[in-house]
């Protein structure tokens, strides 16, 4: 594969892996809001951050299958 082709699929890993970052920020916001209020709000969202944390260590290991490592910070591979 073309080392220029490579780091294109490279920074849609990065891209990828920051877009589901933030989904984990934002989900950690809405918990903290709905926590007192409404408890089972709060619970829908640690399921859902259970998940996407799951999803998260899928989408580290197909890094690790395609490219053999991680980066070190994920803008390392959007440049």
């Amino acid at each position: 594969m073309a080392n220029t082709r490579r780091k294109a699929l490279k920074r849609r890993w990065a891209q990828g892996k920051n877009q589901l970052d933030k989904a984990a920020i934002e989900i950690i916001g809405l918990q903290e809001v709905f926590e007192t209020s409404h408890p089972d709000y709060a619970l829908l969202c640690t399921v859902t951050l259970t998940s996407l944390f799951m999803v998260m260590e899928g989408w580290d290991a197909f890094a690790m299958n395609a490219w053999g490592n991680l980066p070190n910070e994920t803008h390392d591979w959007m440049k």
